[in-house]
């Protein structure tokens, strides 16, 4: 059974959909994984590694790092970046489809505690390309290696990986399809790491609590 909570972020759209990604090449992609590839799936359909709720992958470069985000069934797949599993100072990217069926590549910050969302002051995602077919979206982008802005957190360095999915409200991301949204049971470096992940914990219940009484408060 699927449980609902929410987990409110700020939302930074860099691209619209485009045709040089599709799900014949997330395919092609996810065939690198633990070598090329960092990867991280969840809820697959029987033999398939790609027909899943959710497929984040990642690596990096001498100058920036490339994720590709898919979800099967949800109109949003987000990778985020924290250092204690805990929401606060979490840097979110996500894959998010739009009410016009467009599917965009999106930044968010969560600044955690009760404070409002806030909008990240500049655009620094290049956006490779996105697809919406058969019910599954994808999105294939590049983020920079290194930036002075506050809302991106330095990925050169190990971080506990967050995996939501779920609906869009309004073009807003605003619920978790999971009561528990998944994190790494360890810090992961982009730099370094290309395993295929083979599991991953729930997120502790204190951040649970946050994440519901941060969205009721932009709620009212």
């Amino acid at each position: 059974m699927r449980h609902i909570v929410t987990f409110a972020l700020f939302l930074h759209v860099v691209g619209a959909q485009t045709s040089s990604f599709n799900l014949s090449s997330l395919t092609q992609l996810v065939a690198d994984c633990g070598t090329g590839w960092g990867c991280y799936s969840e809820e697959c359909d029987s033999g398939s590694k790609t027909s899943c709720s959710y497929v984040a992958m990642y690596r990096g470069s001498s100058d920036s790092f490339e994720f590709v985000l898919s979800s099967k069934g949800y109109a949003y797949a987000a990778l985020g970046f924290s250092s204690d599993r805990r929401m606060g100072g979490d840097e979110v990217l996500a894959c998010v489809k739009l009410s016009t069926g467009s599917v965009m590549a999106d930044h968010y910050f969560n600044p955690g505690g009760h404070t409002e969302s806030r909008k990240s002051s500049s655009n620094k995602l290049s956006l490779i390309g996105s697809f919406n077919e058969n019910g599954q979206i994808g999105c294939r982008f590049t983020r920079p290696r290194q930036t002075s802005d506050a809302d991106y957190l330095d990925l050169t360095q190990s971080y506990y990986q967050m995996y939501p999915y779920g609906p869009v409200a309004g073009d807003r991301i605003a619920v978790h399809s999971k009561e528990e949204p998944s994190t790494s049971t360890k810090g992961i470096s982009i730099v370094t790491d290309r395993a295929t992940i083979a599991g991953a914990a729930s997120v502790a219940p204190t951040m649970l609590m946050m994440m519901a009484a941060f969205s009721m408060a932009l709620l009212l």
